[in-house]
């Protein structure tokens, strides 16, 4: 499964991997003209096909549907919930790699060519 975040602006979707840093200027993630955004913001952390969010201390704060997230505290998140920090909305989702492939069988077929 895959954790993505899709900004509610843009539609620009980032890809979310265990550790992920956004902020500022430093981290995975980067948004240099976010001014509301700390350096390092909020990580993220996937475990066990869980995603967290851990606000790293940011002076405007990680919000989670409208809710200020303790500072270096690590929350559970859910599919869908939207995550606001400095002056960015993005929702979260959980979506699994393999929805839109085909997956093809190496099983002979069981029907027969009529003449």
């Amino acid at each position: 499964m895959a954790w993505r975040l899709s900004d509610l602006d843009s539609n620009e979707v980032i890809i979310l991997t265990h550790g992920d840093i956004l902020g500022r200027s430093e981290g995975h993630h980067t948004f240099p003209t976010c001014d509301k955004m700390s350096r390092s913001h909020c990580q993220f952390l996937i475990e066990s096909n869980h995603a967290y969010l851990m606000d790293l201390g940011s002076r405007n704060g990680t919000f989670i549907n409208s809710e200020r997230c303790e500072a270096n505290v690590k929350v559970r998140l859910v599919d869908g919930q939207i995550i606001m920090f400095g002056n960015k909305t993005f929702m979260l989702k959980n979506k699994d790699d393999n929805t839109n492939t085909m997956k093809l069988s190496s099983a002979p077929s069981n029907s027969k060519k009529r003449r």
